[in-house]
């Protein structure tokens, strides 16, 4: 959780899909019945997704960026650039390398490699709930250097491993 979330008066806000909620609720009233240890799973889980939807409804938040940053960001979450090296992406810009990092960091609050593992991340995670892609299928679609790279990232950003989180998906 980031440190000015904790240190903030404002109250988390953000939408869910109707599905999402409808499943949350169902399993919060069966996770009543359940043994602890199964309630407490269920628990975890609900908290950790709508702590994660909230987010990646954070992360694609447009803020008043100047409109280059705008259309960059845009062609970022396009699966089609996901794939590319941060040396091709740099290329979409009107700035070497070091004023793009300069100013996404400005702009962002992250460096430019931050923010494309997270969209990487987050494009995972759409793949592990609905499509039947191996791990390593996935971690080629996103350019990962191996399968273990993609699941270290996706276990520093989850909490869980890819299979983990696609055995859990399937429970909501």
């Amino acid at each position: 959780i980031e440190k000015e979330l904790l240190d903030s008066n404002v109250p988390l806000s953000f939408t869910l899909h109707e599905n999402t909620i409808d499943a949350v609720c169902s399993k919060s009233l069966a996770a009543q019945f359940c043994p602890k240890e199964t309630y407490e799973k269920y628990t975890t889980l609900i908290i950790n997704r709508l702590f994660l939807a909230y987010y990646e409804q954070k992360l694609n938040t447009v803020e008043a960026y100047p409109n280059w940053l705008n259309s960059f960001l845009l062609l970022l979450k396009s699966p089609k650039y996901l794939r590319k090296p941060v040396s091709e992406l740099v290329k979409l810009v009107p700035y070497s390398y070091s004023q793009l990092s300069k100013l996404f960091k400005q702009y962002t609050g992250k460096t430019l490699v931050a923010y494309l593992n997270e969209l990487k991340l987050i494009r995972a995670k759409e793949l592990l709930r609905n499509t039947a892609y191996t791990v390593m299928d996935i971690a080629v679609e996103l350019n990962y250097e191996s399968v273990s790279s993609l699941n270290h990232n996706f276990k520093r950003f989850t909490g869980l491993t890819p299979t983990e989180f696609r055995k859990s998906a399937s429970v909501f």
